[in-house]
Parts: structure tokens; C-alpha cells; sequence
């Protein structure tokens, strides 16, 4: 199983980041990074390796950006921007991409 730089799989640093949370929604539900992807009818998975992928950076801005696009998103780009730090630091860093990137084209794209 491959390792990330801490020792921890990434598969494993994958799953818990696709469970943190992001924050409360509009009704008070958690609302977790997995299902902020899905209500944007990404696969959350697809999307993570694809983070995974990127600079830090621009993975954050991508996440930020994908948690304002949200359905009912209470967040604005200063709101969300601490909240995709947060989050991006929870992946491995530039793990060998899978080959399956995803190919979202959003509204931040």
C-alpha cells in the first residue's frame, strides 16, 4: 500500500479527508467534503485524487471555489478560502495520480 510522506496510506489520508468536515449546512447538517462534491455531481473519490494532483495552492482555490458552487453554499471566497486550507492539508502531498482525473469544467474552471 503506497505511503505517504507522514506514513500514512494515501488511500487512507483520501478517505479521511473526502470525511472532514466542512462545516455546518443551510438546515445545520454536517456537511462533509464527500457531499459537497456529490451535490455538485462529482465523485468524490475522482475529485480527491485530482486534488491530490495539483499544488497546494490550486487545489485549495479548487476546493474553495467547488464549496462556494455548492447547492444552498452559505460561504462567499473569504469564507470559504480558511475552510479549503484546512481541508487541503488534511491530502497527501503529490501522490502519483491514478489516472483517473477528473475532468469537472465548473464554474471556477
Amino acid at each position: 500500500m503506497e505511503q505517504n510522506g507522514s506514513g500514512i496510506s494515501t488511500a487512507h489520508a483520501v478517505k479521511y479527508f473526502l470525511s472532514a468536515e466542512v462545516g455546518k449546512g443551510a438546515s445545520g447538517e454536517r456537511l462533509t467534503v464527500s457531499l459537497t462534491l456529490a451535490h455538485l455531481g462529482l465523485d468524490p473519490v475522482l475529485e480527491a485524487e485530482y486534488l491530490v494532483s495539483l499544488s497546494r495552492e490550486i487545489a485549495e482555490s479548487h476546493l474553495a471555489q467547488s464549496i462556494i458552487a455548492t447547492p444552498g453554499s452559505m460561504w462567499d471566497y473569504a469564507a470559504a478560502t480558511p475552510i479549503s486550507h484546512r481541508l487541503v492539508q488534511l491530502l497527501p502531498v503529490h501522490a502519483p495520480p491514478s489516472g483517473r482525473l477528473s475532468r469537472y469544467q465548473g464554474p471556477h474552471e
